[in-house]
């Protein structure tokens, strides 16, 4: 082949991989190719709040528009640990839709908006407790129809709170959402683990968003953007994030090549910042590894190890309550659920004591609970299958039943359904159709009725197991 043959030729073909000698640098991708995290407000799904008042505290409620009737449905749901009552916010939008119903959406102690005197209380008789008064509070007269909906924790305390003599005859129905006594007392175990995984600060609100999406919490962006901001405080004000979404602009300073960090701690403080940050020229030449790149292009390995682990990367410790937990807690691990196709470790371009660089941390710290959770879900297979009122399990796996759920199920004792293509947070990963599962379910009880749209769905001929 002659020169110009192959000057010809090589014009044709893409540009080759370069060679590595040592570590090649990534170009950062176009703002086009960037997804959008910025937060959304949660007025888009619901339509006020309020903040009840009683002996414990002051608790934050969510709500739909008022239904037709007086008499349709509330949908009262309890979310997971470490989650919000704007977990809620896509399904609410969804069964609204669907039937006439109004959803109630409530902060647990220790979440979101609600200032209770003693926050760290989280033992199932006090969850139970607060979630009576919340309705009493709620409806000073007869309360409607009831029906308890929660998630994880929530799900647990939905079955113990349908056992209470002073709410259980206004309760017509309970759903609990991937919370099984065997696989969660099984579980418990490798927990701490988990959350010593999770980054513990944050750079701003999109970088939550961000992490929360990449790290597989929450596989839907949509959802993600408006539940992660009820999640995390700024650290300088000490008020939840979403007191800033109204008011937010979206961030477009120059900053290090982000889109070249594909993990899910990308943007997050990591023991790397405060070696990094003295220039953006420094920040700018953080490279991304690849799987088959040599073992010193590998995860950075922090100072100190951990020996619960072994991918060489440090675990930081959230339930620090020395003077030095603020250093502790600016570190950042890769977790347990990151995926597959990470590719390093990665540091914002501030120094770890900036306060920039830590402008926002988790609402609770789950490690500081675990007192309390063989309590949450000891005994719960047992008290959900006792319930008086109907009952329905959604699972993201049918895998999940343990051995006294399966026998009831065997023998009709609830309606199960499980949802595939969805992480732990079924209901923030796919809304509309755990809100279809749920319309169905009430409807098949005849709680209320279907909407104009939910007349169309064929709702009540849903399947169930």
């Amino acid at each position: 082949m002659s020169s110009l043959q192959k000057s010809i030729m090589k014009s044709k073909l893409p540009p080759r991989v370069p060679r590595s000698s040592g570590i090649a640098k990534l170009a950062p991708f176009g703002s086009s190719r960037r997804k959008d995290y910025s937060p959304v407000s949660w007025k888009q799904y619901f339509e006020r709040c309020v903040d009840v008042e009683t002996e414990a505290g002051t608790f934050r409620v969510y709500l739909s528009p008022e239904p037709d009737h007086p008499s349709r449905p509330r949908i009262f749901t309890l979310h997971g640990g470490g989650y919000s009552g704007l977990s809620w916010s896509l399904f609410t939008e969804e069964i609204t839709n669907m039937i006439h119903c109004q959803v109630v959406s409530m902060d647990i102690r220790g979440h979101g908006e609600t200032k209770v005197k003693d926050p760290d209380d989280l033992s199932i008789e006090t969850l139970v407790r607060d979630v009576e008064q919340v309705i009493q509070k709620l409806y000073d007269e007869e309360p409607p129809p009831i029906i308890l909906l929660g998630h994880s924790m929530g799900g647990a305390i939905a079955v113990r709170a349908a056992h209470s003599p002073v709410i259980e005859h206004y309760i017509h129905g309970i759903a609990v959402i991937d919370v099984v006594e065997g696989t969660a007392m099984e579980s418990l175990a490798s927990m701490q683990g988990f959350l010593r995984g999770r980054p513990t600060h944050f750079k701003s609100i999109e970088h939550a968003i961000e992490w929360c999406i990449r790290s597989g919490q929450v596989r839907n962006l949509e959802s993600a953007k408006v539940s992660m901001p009820s999640q995390i405080l700024n650290v300088q004000t000490g008020k939840l994030a979403i007191n800033e979404v109204d008011t937010y602009k979206k961030e477009d300073n120059p900053r290090a090549p982000e889109p070249t960090r594909h993990g899910p701690h990308a943007n997050c403080i990591t023991e790397e910042s405060d070696e990094e940050s003295d220039t953006s020229e420094a920040s700018e030449a953080k490279l991304a590894r690849t799987d088959s790149e040599s073992e010193d292009t590998k995860l950075t390995r922090t100072n100190s190890t951990n020996s619960e682990n072994e991918d060489n990367t440090k675990l930081p410790r959230l339930d620090s309550t020395s003077d030095d937990a603020e250093a502790s807690n600016a570190k950042l691990a890769r977790s347990d659920s990151t995926e597959k196709d990470q590719t390093g470790t990665f540091a914002v371009p501030n120094a770890v004591g900036d306060g920039a660089s830590m402008k926002y941390k988790w609402r609770i710290e789950l490690s500081r609970t675990e007192s309390h959770w063989e309590g949450w879900f000891g005994g719960l297979s047992s008290a959900f299958l006792h319930t008086r009122a109907p009952r329905l399990l959604l699972l993201a796996s049918v895998d999940g039943l343990d051995r006294e759920l399966t026998v009831g199920q065997m023998q009709g004792k609830f309606q199960m359904q499980v949802l595939t293509r969805c992480g732990h947070a079924v209901h923030e990963d796919t809304p509309g159709e755990v809100a279809r599962v749920v319309a169905s379910f009430i409807l098949r009880h005849r709680l209320t009725t279907a909407t104009e749209n939910g007349e169309h769905m064929h709702l009540v001929s849903a399947p169930g197991c």
